[in-house]
């Protein structure tokens, strides 16, 4: 177990993930995990956060948890026994509970570690386990999966599997239209500390394997939460997501809501990101 005293910087993080060397695949059945023995959520962002997607000044809200612990599971992800390299790992899903409110005055620690790493199809799939506590007491646990792809294998039926396995699109009748842009990303990056490039810089996001930028994430995930909590619908206790494709920037997206489910469509009317309560 690695212990830090204090959540590491986002920043510093961010560059060791982006600039490391490619590792070499570990086999190892025991993985390491990182405790943060206090943290405390930064006023000044959580206002921020806050007001540009119009929640209550005061509250938590759900995907806030996550920008809050992201420091500490890059620094996991930048462990030497971490099993496979942060670069290129593709997010795929998450799972956030809060077991009791939490205060923005709190002393929070914060245990980060790998719940699971197994082979699959597309190559190795990881599962994050991230635990906030007060004090001994659980407040919040999110479960976080991450994908990391194996060399593309080009055979003749990739592209029939693809056309098949591709979900129908929505229709756009009943959904809000948003727009999304890299200057709204930067804004969000200012906000959240993510400055990965991917998201915010045109030409640098076409050296990590992208044509466009791609909107962040959690910016997708704290849009459509914030739409459904204003609609009063969803939970402020869990909150389940699939990350189902990137969404290009710029575009006009669709938000959807039904029943228990929400929505983020791109423009053709695909899912980029489902939520569930």
């Amino acid at each position: 177990m690695a212990v830090q005293s204090t959540m590491p910087k986002y920043h510093k993080e961010l560059l060791k993930v982006l600039f490391t060397k490619k590792k070499k695949e570990l086999s190892s059945l025991s993985f390491p995990d990182i405790t943060v023995q206090s943290a405390r959520i930064d006023h000044a962002q959580l206002e921020a956060y806050n007001r540009y997607f119009a929640f209550v000044n005061d509250a938590i809200p759900l995907p806030f948890w996550f920008v809050f612990s992201q420091p500490a599971q890059l620094a996991l992800f930048n462990h030497p026994e971490f099993p496979v390299s942060a670069m290129g790992l593709v997010h795929t899903g998450l799972v956030i509970e809060c077991h009791t409110a939490g205060d923005i005055g709190d002393d929070y620690q914060v245990n980060v570690s790998v719940k699971a790493c197994h082979s699959v199809a597309k190559g190795k799939q990881i599962s994050l386990l991230i635990v906030i506590q007060n004090n001994g007491n659980p407040v919040v646990t999110i479960e976080s999966e991450y994908l990391s792809l194996a060399p593309k294998v080009r055979d003749k039926t990739s592209k029939a599997k693809k056309a098949v396995s591709d979900d129908r699109p929505f229709e756009l009748a009943d959904t809000r239209q948003v727009d999304y842009n890299v200057a709204k990303a930067r804004k969000y990056a200012k906000i959240s500390g993510d400055y990965n490039p991917i998201h915010i810089h045109a030409l640098l996001s076409r050296l990590f394997g992208f044509k466009q930028p791609i909107l962040h994430g959690m910016y997708s995930v704290a849009s459509l939460y914030a739409y459904c909590y204003k609609r009063n619908v969803g939970s402020d206790k869990q909150m389940r997501v699939k990350f189902k494709r990137p969404l290009l920037l710029p575009q006009s997206a669709h938000i959807l809501q039904l029943d228990t489910r929400g929505y983020l469509l791109n423009s053709e009317g695909k899912c980029c990101v489902e939520m569930v309560w």
